[in-house]
């Protein structure tokens, strides 16, 4: 019984695996099994898709807020610094994104 590190870092033990060069006899209890396609691993790729679409939206939201207060001081008079400025004029383009991800997230 030879043990190859898995993908988390766990050891995974294969019964009647040999890594040598040696023609492997063709039995198909010592042999190693043909990959499918597997529906969870499906369903986890999907939903670290979704954690990941969640968070794209999260950080957006947070800067369209961020971009939101500093437009609502410009508009009191306040005299912003040019690299604030710079992030009001982003604005539309994080909202827009932000509407492109939520209908990403929904479709999932």
């Amino acid at each position: 019984k030879k043990q190859e590190e898995g993908v988390a870092g766990v050891g995974v033990l294969l019964a009647g695996t040999s890594l040598s060069s040696a023609p492997q006899s063709t039995n198909l209890l010592t042999t190693s099994p043909t990959p499918t396609l597997n529906p969870s691993a499906n369903s986890a790729s999907s939903e670290h898709q979704q954690i990941e679409l969640e968070k794209k939206i999260r950080n957006l939201r947070k800067k369209a807020r961020q971009c939101e207060e500093l437009r609502k001081r410009k508009q009191k008079g306040e005299k912003l610094e040019e690299g604030q400025e710079s992030k009001i004029n982003t604005l539309d383009a994080l909202q827009v994104e932000l509407v492109n991800l939520e209908s990403s997230l929904s479709s999932i």
